[in-house]
């Protein structure tokens, strides 16, 4: 077996059955995507922030390809208190340098206590990003 790399494909598929007759099938135009990775280290400004004065932060951070990325942040006991996912070609899952704010409002809609809580940027199951976000009210 042979792995498909970047790219456009064709594949030919050849069956044979027990009498000797053959089969053949091919499949023009199979795309194969590489995974998604982040260059450099996530970024976000300001930092610290200060959500409780209407302030939000912008996390910055820079993708080889258009992906699906699930933005994840957890306190500092590990409780995941914000997602939110970003289609593949849109801000925040596009190839290049995004930008996604955050508000600091979890995801039960609660206001950030002054603390330091972690973020992972995530593709396809893997954490491909981290950075942190202080805040300091």
């Amino acid at each position: 077996s042979q792995v498909l790399t970047e790219g456009t494909h064709t594949l030919k598929v050849i069956a044979r059955d027990a009498l000797g007759k053959e089969s053949v099938i091919t499949v023009a135009g199979l795309r194969v995507f590489a995974s998604a990775s982040v260059t450099g280290t996530p970024m976000n400004y300001p930092n610290p922030a200060r959500f409780g004065h209407g302030e939000a932060t912008t996390i910055k951070y820079t993708l080889t390809a258009d992906a699906e990325i699930k933005l994840m942040i957890f306190d500092i006991t590990g409780r995941l208190v914000y997602s939110n996912v970003y289609m593949s070609g849109a801000e925040g899952g596009k190839a290049n340098v995004n930008r996604v704010p955050f508000t600091g409002l979890s995801s039960a809609n609660e206001l950030l206590g002054n603390g330091v809580y972690h973020y992972l940027l995530v593709n396809d199951g893997k954490a491909i990003g981290r950075g942190q976000i202080a805040v300091l009210d």
